[in-house]
């Protein structure tokens, strides 16, 4: 085996003069076109993960493989890419060849989707035959079909870049500084483009085509550009050929071969262990903080954009440093003990962020005042920054440091970058997987937020030693022990700290009582609360979505009994989302029934019912009732079962990704599964949600289903449809009434005859029709246009009378769409109607 060997000098390894270096006009060209290229690759990222959760499933284990698959292809093409750029003498061209194929193939995305789709669900396990680690690997094989390529070529393109741009060693760590800063600017910005831009106010489609524009430009620039760019002579020399390889080494005084090796493997391995790190910390904090922000659309832009924003002001700082330094490797050491001593305190402020975080929203909206509705997206921008700015501006530091003590040779920059690029990445796709999937499900988001800090301050240490051996000193004594001893004492002071239950900014007085059930799942975090009175409360994500109190009592009751008391003979039902499981309660004591099928999402919910029973009778070991944990609108899109009555209860539209379930696209899979005469009630919310963005989720389900009914019980509204679009039968209502169950538990909620129960309904469908039309041009919720997932975030401050005033003048007579009521009940149901315009325009609570 031979010995590395230092280069024979500058005419074998370097180039010869400043005259080789780029001219400053291409520079500031190139430098554009590559900020262009982040722009659009972050564009993509967002609507490819999208498009792929739409496509077989958003949760936790398909988000896994869409993530770890898109990351796997930049990894691969890093690689792949840094060794082409050294056998090419125009790698700028190639460049814009990459992004030509980039965007060529975002064009084509959806239609290679459409293709996939029978084999996915071919695989689905309602299938015949089928079996859940078939279906997982087929989707693993699918998405790695549909994003490989484009991947691949993103990935390609810092490498080939680098290739053309760096000619001499001494401008290395400037010029890679300042290209990954520009692409994660880039990158920062189609962030912002892509959720606050594109996608609401364009659609998915639209967006699309815009970043395939900027695709083309920067792609036919770059072509046209290094058509007429050659490297140097001396940079253009193919890569060695097979056989003994020596390796050339750039000489640096006072280092010998064997060190500059050792560096160079410190370096490669260090950073692939803080991208394990960086994305575990992305992935446990961002959990942590949704607790506090709710896990809007804006939620994941803004702390995203906060990731971005700091790696890329990192990058910018360092730039101007890291030539001049003779030691990087002791620079790489002080950033990861940083970056591990500032997570620690980040350990120590985490029970504290709601609280602050709602004083911060407080003071946001009494300064905006009229532009209340952009309260909650500066707030969340704003908490964000002040939260992660100092970790990821030394995170962005990183990666140019590594690159200086890594390329041991100026003519291979651009593998060297790949390598890099490549260990990075893939350090960061076991680094998420990990935490989402094993470390935060076993041990909590407290305990993994301190594994995070013993990850960096271990990298830290472990880089201060190889520094220590190759230029000498006790680094013990420079002050690097004292701050990874540090950081270590805040990450175990911060697991002395009891558990306390965190809620969404504006609901911290709802936090007190008894903790009964606590679980923080691949899904979400769940936690059961009882209080003093006795009320129980389940809160998702840090937002109290049910309670077994009179107010939510009720429209979960008539959610398990009126639509059923409209039907002939139902015999089947599916109810998606398990929820507190009164609404099956409720459907289960219905008479006649055969089989209730549930999908719910999170196993942690399951789990949960065991601490829930009192509240709903244990209802899961019913002997009609079977659960599967499931996407609920995948099983409606793959499932082969048909059912008599379905209840969509999705949580708040406001819920990033819970927008799939009040779309265009779904409420038609949702008509596919019903029976013929089968009956759907989909839960709508009146409160915060502005008038605009209801009048467009009733308008989207009125397309699908124009027969439906609006039916109200204070605070919440119930959208009613039956397949067959038949009248309502008021003789067949008012029998149903009569069964003990359904009396009993309509009683429970003060409806205790036939016709209060007919009271609640509020429109047919011509007074639907004439409220949605009242708002003028408004657009239907689709996959391709998600109006209510990125506008409903804004509502934060809508009230219920904001909504039911609307209601108010489209009230409708139900004779109109009720049949054979007698005379008697008439006399009834007058005084009740009488009462609803009231109670509308000035609700009682």
């Amino acid at each position: 085996m031979n010995e590395p060997q230092a280069g024979a000098g500058p005419s074998t390894t370097t180039p010869g003069s400043d005259q080789d270096a780029v001219p400053p006009g291409l520079l500031a060209i190139v430098t554009m076109l590559f900020f262009l290229s982040g722009t659009a690759g972050l564009v993509y990222q967002v609507l490819w993960m999208r498009s792929l959760s739409l496509f077989f499933g958003s949760d936790m284990y398909g988000v896994s493989i869409i993530l770890g698959t898109f990351m796997g292809g930049l990894a691969l093409g890093s690689v792949v890419g840094g060794r082409f750029a050294e056998r090419t003498s125009r790698p700028l061209f190639w460049y814009g060849m990459a992004e030509l194929g980039i965007g060529a193939f975002a064009v084509v995305f959806s239609s290679l989707l459409a293709a996939l789709d029978p084999w996915i669900r071919a695989a689905y396990p309602d299938a015949a035959g089928a079996s859940s680690f078939a279906y997982q690997l087929v989707r693993v094989l699918l998405a790695t079909g549909a994003l490989v390529i484009p991947t691949a070529l993103m990935g390609t393109t810092l490498p080939l870049i680098l290739r053309h741009i760096v000619r001499t060693r001494d401008v290395l760590g400037e010029l890679g500084a300042r290209f990954y800063a520009i692409n994660t600017l880039g990158a920062l910005t189609g962030t912002l483009a892509a959720g606050f831009v594109l996608i609401p106010y364009l659609g998915a489609t639209r967006a699309t085509w815009c970043a395939a524009a900027v695709n083309l430009i920067v792609g036919t620039g770059s072509a046209i550009v290094g058509l007429r760019s050659k490297l140097p002579p001396q940079l253009a020399a193919p890569a060695a050929a097979s056989g003994v390889r020596v390796l050339e080494l750039d000489p640096i005084p006072g280092v010998t071969a064997e060190q500059r090796v050792r560096i160079a493997r410190a370096a490669v391995i260090a950073l692939a262990l803080s991208g394990f790190g960086s994305f575990a910390l992305e992935v446990v904090w961002t959990r942590i903080l949704l607790i506090s922000f709710s896990a809007t659309v804006y939620s994941f832009a803004s702390m995203l954009s906060c990731f971005l924003f700091g790696i890329f002001f990192g990058s910018r700082l360092v730039s101007r440093v890291v030539d001049r330094l003779e030691n990087p490797v002791g620079l790489f050491a002080a950033l990861e003990l940083g970056i591990g001593l500032s997570v620690g305190v980040l350990c120590l402020v985490v029970n504290a962020v709601p609280d602050l975080f709602a004083r911060l929203l407080g003071t946001v909206a009494a300064v905006l005042g009229e532009g209340r509705d952009y309260t909650l997206v500066v707030s969340t921008l704003l908490a964000s920054f002040s939260l992660l700015l100092i970790p990821t501006t030394l995170l962005g530091a990183t990666f140019s440091v590594a690159l200086r003590a890594y390329t041991t040779n100026i003519g291979h920059t651009a593998s060297r970058t790949g390598n890099l690029y490549a260990a990075n990445t893939l350090g960061g796709i076991i680094g998420s997987l990990s935490a989402g999937l094993v470390l935060i499900p076993m041990f909590g988001t407290t305990v993994s937020l301190a594994l995070v800090v013993v990850i960096f301050t271990a990298v830290g240490v472990g880089l201060a030693a190889t520094q220590a051996s190759v230029y000498g000193g006790r680094w013990a004594r420079s002050g690097y022990g004292a701050v990874g001893a540090l950081a270590i004492v805040l990450a175990l002071v911060s697991l002395a700290v009891p558990y306390r239950v965190r809620l969404n900014f504006n609901q911290q007085a709802d936090a007190t009582g008894e903790l009964v059930y606590h679980a923080e799942g691949v899904q979400n975090t769940i936690d059961v609360i009882r209080s003093e009175a006795g009320t129980t409360a389940l809160i998702i994500g840090g937002n109290v979505e049910a309670d077994d109190g009179y107010l939510q009592r009720r429209h979960f009751v008539l959610k398990g009994h009126l639509p059923l008391m409209l039907q002939r003979d139902p015999r089947t039902v599916l109810v998606v989302g398990l929820g507190m499981g009164i609404t099956l309660q409720a459907t289960a004591r219905h008479p006649g029934l055969e089989h209730i099928e549930v999908v719910e999402l999170s196993p942690q919910i399951l789990d949960a019912q065991r601490v829930l029973a009192s509240v709903n009778g244990d209802i899961v070991n019913n002997p009609l009732v079977d659960v599967r944990i499931d996407d609920g609108r995948v099983f409606m899109k793959f499932g082969a079962g048909r059912y008599d009555m379905i209840t969509a209860d999705p949580i708040h539209p406001k819920i990033s990704r819970v927008g799939y379930l009040y779309t265009k696209e779904y409420y038609e899979s949702i008509r596919d599964r019903l029976t013929e005469d089968g009956v759907v009630c989909q839960w709508m919310p009146i409160y915060q949600i502005a008038p605009a963005r209801l009048r467009s989720a009733i308008g989207t389900f009125l397309e699908v289903f124009p027969a439906a009914t609006l039916w109200y019980v204070e605070n919440h509204a119930l959208l009613i449809a039956k397949n067959d679009a038949s009248a309502i039968d008021f003789t067949l209502l008012a029998e149903r009434f009569e069964h003990p169950n359904v009396r009993e538990d309509l009683e429970s909620i003060d409806i205790r005859s036939p016709e209060a129960l007919l009271s609640h309904l509020l429109m047919g469908p011509a007074e639907l029709r004439a409220y949605v039309d009242a708002g003028g041009d408004v657009p239907l919720n689709t996959d391709d246009f998600p109006y209510l997932e990125y506008f409903v975030p804004r509502d934060l401050f809508y009230r219920v009378v904001d909504n039911s005033r609307t209601f108010a003048p489209h009230l409708a007579d139900p004779r109109d769409y009720v049949t054979g009521i007698p005379e008697e009940s008439l006399a009834t149901l007058e005084p009740l109607l009488a009462t609803r315009a009231a109670d509308l325009t000035e609700p009682a609570r």
